[in-house]
């Protein structure tokens, strides 16, 4: 019997049965763990969401502006409407402004009840994301809307429109969901490329800027801290692992557009082989480094931990937080320099000079708004003449001396770019009257 075990051919039989089992088994048990795994972290994120807090109807005036959204319905898969990527200087063709008037017009009751739900003083928005591009389509025809009115002379009513813009981006805010506080920040982007060329090239009535001033500030103080944002998107990371587990969610859905058919991403997303509780313990841990970060203190940030944070990512299904802070604290910055800008001008008005230096400002608005988040310093003005520049150094922390935006177009592409200040002022004459004279 022995003998005949011992034979080549029988031992070969034996190690591919051994090889077999051992595979079934790891197979078998690491589906079961991962499948415990699933229920555990669903009890832990039904449990996360029983503390959310929770606005009766009455005073929630997010439902009607939900009902104004809905109708900016976009199909998934049909391209986005061309006037999204509209700015300011394309509505000087007066094809393009009579497109714009028209889908206006069209979209006349969805923008009603927007109006009507922004005059509420509370939001809750909703968790989910279906309506995120919508949002940032319906501030885009609002902001178009102030371009508009700018356009014929209608400074109060430009104003108007583009703080509405601005008020329904801040609504997202209300929730700690990562992609709505990422649309916000979009919607934050593309208002200002309209708003801070106004405010800079424009006479506005004082009465007119101190009620910008007051909003600007109100919208400011209502971003909220990064601490829930990190916390909510743990709990969705959690959600989504439990939803691979159990099959509910496509890998191809997931990890779109990185996601490839080949044998990495089959072992990377496969429950049968993936260990997904190393995933919940590493991304678990930190949580914890995120936890004590702030955005509105970037200058404090070390560029060599921004990078490691973007190497830790790589492989693992978390976000780009190194990206992520970056265009929160650009976010900020934006933000307070708008409001530093409107401050300036109203100051001007008032007193028919401007201040010697921001400090002045001290008494219009409080101090820790004169401070860019991206440098740690207040944003760098100097003046020139009548006139005077005010930007700030951007995420690189380099001062150009103000050369990023020498025609003093508030671009979205200026935004994103490393190399350049982000720019408010610049005594730099604007293309655009040059045009008009001509």
């Amino acid at each position: 019997m022995i003998k005949l075990f011992y034979k080549p051919r029988n031992i070969v039989c034996f190690i591919i049965i051994v090889i077999i089992l051992s595979i079934s088994l790891f197979l078998l048990f690491r589906s079961i763990s991962n499948e415990k795994l699933a229920k555990e972290i669903r009890m832990e994120y039904q449990k996360w969401q029983k503390t959310l807090p929770k606005l009766t109807k009455p005073e929630d005036g997010m439902p009607i502006i939900l009902k104004g959204v809905e109708k900016f319905r976009i199909i998934k898969h049909e391209p986005i409407p061309e006037l999204y990527f509209f700015g300011f200087d394309d509505l000087a063709d007066k094809s393009n402004k009579a497109y714009v008037l028209r889908e206006i017009e069209n979209k006349n009751e969805a923008l009603k009840a927007i109006y009507k739900g922004l005059t509420y003083s509370k939001f809750q928005a909703p968790i989910d994301n279906r309506y995120l591009l919508e949002f940032r389509y319906a501030a885009k025809l609002i902001t178009l809307k102030g371009d508009s009115a700018r356009i014929d002379g209608n400074i109060p009513e430009a104003i108007r429109e583009y703080m509405s813009a601005l008020r329904l981006g801040a609504t997202l805010c209300t929730s700690d969901d990562l992609a709505s506080r990422t649309a916000e920040l979009d919607i934050l982007y593309r208002v200002s490329a309209s708003l801070i060329p106004m405010l800079s090239e424009e006479r506005i009535d004082e009465t007119v800027l101190s009620n910008v001033l007051e909003d600007l500030m109100e919208l400011q103080s209502k971003r909220g801290s990064f601490y829930p944002v990190v916390k909510a998107e743990f709990y969705s990371y959690l959600n989504l692992v439990g939803d691979l587990i159990e099959g509910k969610s496509k890998a191809e859905d997931v990890f779109y557009p990185d996601y490839k058919r080949n044998l990495y991403w089959l072992i990377r997303t496969s429950k049968y082989i993936h260990n997904y509780r190393d995933d919940v313990k590493n991304y678990r841990e930190d949580v914890e480094t995120y936890n004590a970060i702030d955005p509105t203190q970037y200058y404090k940030l070390p560029r060599k931990f921004l990078e490691q944070l973007s190497l830790k990512r790589e492989g693992r299904l978390i976000p780009n937080w190194s990206a992520i802070i970056v265009n929160h604290a650009k976010a900020e910055s934006i933000l307070r320099g708008t409001i530093v800008l409107a401050a300036l001008q109203l100051c001007k008005s008032r007193n028919g000079k401007l201040p010697r230096s921001l400090m002045e400002l001290a008494g219009i608005i409080p101090k820790h708004l004169l401070i860019d988040p991206l440098s740690g310093s207040s944003f760098i003005y100097r003046i020139q003449g009548d006139d005077f520049f005010l930007y700030s150094v951007g995420y690189d922390r380099i001062d150009r001396k103000c050369s990023a935006n020498t025609s003093m177009r508030f671009e979205l592409d200026q935004v994103i770019s490393e190399d350049s200040d982000i720019v408010f002022h610049s005594p730099n004459k604007v293309e655009r009257d040059v045009k008009k004279e001509k």
